[in-house]
């Protein structure tokens, strides 16, 4: 008999949600309704773009069906999916009312996403590998890309949402990577250290001592 994965259905309603967002969001990005956006001429900006919001619901699969093994209540669920909602919405948005022509800063962006994505799902793809073994039972997992920093995790979604929006060529997207550092600085960071000093103790109070808090070796 096997044992359902805890918010399973949650789980399946949030991947669903997201896919229908972006998939709408890249719509009206591409002119598929019309009269909705202006389109930008450059269908590379168009492509890359639409491409980076389609991996945003491939790595929240993952992160969904791999990674997690917590509940997933519905109340993260809603709240969560509406903040996809404004960063797909805005994104795509920005994508669509330029006429910035595609050149380096373009593929700068696309490269920041592609290492700011792997830092975030590979971070937890080496935690979730430590933490299989019976072993490490109730330990802390400082090494892999934990090593670089404590919220590499963190640290990785902002920068790939900082290239993303250098992507989009619109100045004003830069909201999306500001809002989500400052609520990565702010609160969920202090929540997650309080977290793990409750649960780890001396442990990770020397694990603080070495290692950066965010940026990897800077701060």
């Amino acid at each position: 008999m096997t044992t359902a994965t805890p918010g399973s259905t949650s789980r399946v309603v949030f991947l669903a949600l997201h896919a229908a967002i972006a998939a709408a969001s890249v719509g009206l990005m591409v002119g598929v309704f019309p009269g909705w956006w202006g389109t930008s001429p450059d269908a590379t900006r168009l492509a890359a773009v639409g491409a980076m919001i389609a991996a945003y619901v491939v790595r929240q699969a993952i992160t969904l069906f791999v990674m997690l093994q917590r509940d997933v209540p519905w109340g993260e669920v809603w709240g969560v999916s509406t903040w996809i909602v404004a960063i797909d919405l805005t994104m795509a948005a920005g994508a669509a009312s330029t006429d910035a022509a595609w050149g380096m800063w373009g593929w700068v962006g696309v490269a920041l996403y592609v290492v700011g994505s792997w830092l975030n799902t590979g971070s937890e793809w080496g935690r979730k590998r430590f933490k299989q073994d019976p072993a490490h039972k109730g330990k802390l997992y400082t090494g892999g890309m934990f090593a670089w920093s404590q919220h590499i995790n963190y640290f990785g979604d902002s920068l790939a949402f900082t290239g993303l929006a250098i992507a989009t060529a619109a100045w004003w997207s830069a909201w999306i990577p500001l809002v989500m550092t400052a609520m990565f600085i702010w609160m969920h960071i202090p929540r997650m250290d309080a977290y793990l000093a409750g649960r780890y103790g001396e442990d990770f109070t020397r694990y603080q001592a070495r290692t950066k808090s965010f940026v990897p070796f800077v701060w």
